[in-house]
């Protein structure tokens, strides 16, 4: 096969899996769709088809349509649809989970003749089937939602097993994933700074994903200036996460970090008063190298090991055992811990690691499940956290 096939042949491929993937979220989002014009008639028996089939498909395709406005430079619009849109796929993915395990219940109940039909259940289960479905995911996106905006610190307290020169604690308050744009702007910023300014940290780290592919532009010019508000005894220091490198713009995003006074670390470390090593990690995602990102070794080459050695990597990867013993703690974020039930039980299954503390022998690890969130702004059975770490160095 020649190049010129071949190179048609990539743009094809990409062609064809979209339209089979936007064919069957269509089809999926008209029996959703189907499904509430049922449940809404029982509400209001003379709803209006076109009016409620209008509303609906902006819905169902308003990510994109937030998407082309924002090639047209229309931030404010773009916004508006890809928050709208995004609300959407959370009403989506449980409308889906809720209609098949009711769907099969309600089989089950049929066929098995579980329930009277006189009972209560039989007639929310079948009776009023579709209406029942609407109330549960509302309440479902409901509680979601004010659990993703319903901030909390979460606190840690572990010991380094090494002696630090001149500290015996260690006070770290750490966030990842906070993805500014979505749900989160100016006023949310300013109070994720002061609470974090309120634990008093020794020092601050930022795990990746501040911004990503949805981050306005108009709000990407305040985060300097409230991000220079951030105050500790050792500064600020951060590494990138996938979707930094997958909002374009590399180089700018670099720009606000040096404008914030953050330090931020790619595949490099810092020694901080003489007395630790912080090492901030390329993302996976990282292009900017053919092989990939520096390994532990290599960044380290040059630096005691027998000082505390603190890593700063996005993604809570798996590592060898020879790297495992180069760290002592590592911070990480990236998997938002599924961020709503039942994607929690997937990310188990993904990583070693997927949310909060492991310890291998010296190896510890801390996996926040992320400050903001991506997509749908909810959260079930996960939270939108800071993290405080309370280290104590072996002092004997």
């Amino acid at each position: 096969m020649n190049s010129k096939k071949l190179k048609n042949l990539s743009y094809i491929v990409p062609v064809i899996i979209l339209i089979i993937i936007l064919s069957l979220y269509s089809l999926l989002s008209f029996y959703i769709g189907k499904q509430n014009f049922f449940a809404f008639s029982y509400i209001y028996p003379h709803i209006n088809r076109l009016i409620y089939w209008s509303i609906f498909w902006i819905m169902t395709f308003s990510y994109i349509i937030g998407f082309l406005f924002k090639k047209l430079c229309k931030d404010k619009l773009s916004k508006l649809f890809v928050n709208i849109g995004f609300f959407w796929f959370g009403l989506f993915y449980y409308f889906l989970l809720v209609f098949s395990l009711i769907n099969i219940s309600r089989l089950i109940i049929i066929n098995f003749h579980l329930l009277s039909k006189t009972s209560i259940f039989y007639k929310i289960l079948v009776d009023y089937n579709s209406f029942s479905i609407l109330i549960i995911v509302a309440i479902i996106n409901i509680y979601g939602t004010y659990v993703g905006r319903h901030r909390i610190v979460t606190k840690y307290n572990i010991t380094i097993d090494k002696k630090c020169t001149n500290l015996a604690k260690l006070n770290i308050v750490f966030i990842s994933d906070v993805h500014l744009g979505t749900g989160f702007g100016k006023k949310s910023l300013e109070k994720m700074v002061l609470n974090i300014n309120n634990l008093k940290p020794d020092i601050i780290f930022i795990c990746g994903d501040l911004i990503d592919e949805n981050t306005p532009e108009n709000l990407k010019d305040i985060i300097a200036p409230v991000l220079k508000n951030l105050s500790s005894l050792y500064g600020t220091y951060a590494v990138l996460g996938n979707h930094e490198y997958g909002a374009g713009n590399l180089e700018g995003t670099i720009n606000i970090f040096k404008k914030a006074n953050v330090t931020l670390l790619r595949d490099s470390f810092a020694k901080i008063a003489n007395s630790f090593y912080v090492v901030g990690r390329d993302d996976l995602s990282v292009k900017r190298k053919s092989k990939g990102r520096d390994n532990i070794t290599e960044i380290l080459n040059g630096a005691d090991k027998n000082m505390p050695i603190i890593v700063l990597d996005h993604q809570p990867v798996r590592l060898d055992p020879l790297e495992k013993e180069q760290i002592d703690l590592q911070l990480s974020g990236h998997t938002h811990h599924g961020q709503f039930f039942p994607n929690n039980l997937i990310t188990k299954t993904i990583y070693d690691n997927s949310y909060g503390y492991l310890k291998d022998k010296n190896y510890q690890l801390l996996v926040s499940s992320g400050y903001g969130t991506w997509g749908p702004l909810i959260r079930l059975g996960t939270k939108s956290e800071i993290v405080e770490v309370q280290v104590d160095f072996f002092s004997s």
